[in-house]
């Protein structure tokens, strides 16, 4: 029990539960390694263009990606054009089958 405690100390300590985590659900996921490994390029090649995009907003989008599929969420403010560039940077990227979003526009709802 006591090499338990200290192995699992230890991982916390230097930041390496992480790295097992991921380890973990890399070996978990019904999806190949091949097929993980291409949603989450696609999953940063959109995270990128959205923190770095011009228009104000972008940065606070989250980004989802399973078999292709991207899915956007995230709230942008009333009259924003974060949403419609979100889109239209998921749009733009290679690999992606179905786009998705889940934009909640901050103000009134009519």
């Amino acid at each position: 029990m006591k090499p338990f405690v200290a192995l699992t100390l230890a991982l916390l300590l230097t930041g390496r539960c992480g790295m097992a985590w991921k380890g973990y659900d890399v070996a978990t996921d019904e999806r190949s390694v091949g097929k993980q490994t291409d949603d989450a390029g696609i999953w940063g090649r959109i995270k990128n263009d959205l923190l770095h995009s011009d228009v104000k907003g972008t940065d606070s989008i989250s980004v989802f990606c399973r078999n292709g599929v991207v899915v956007l969420a995230g709230i942008v403010a009333n009259g924003s054009q974060a949403g419609t560039e979100a889109v239209k940077i998921a749009r733009q990227v290679q690999g992606v089958k179905k786009k998705g979003s889940g934009m909640d526009w901050d103000g009134p709802k009519f």
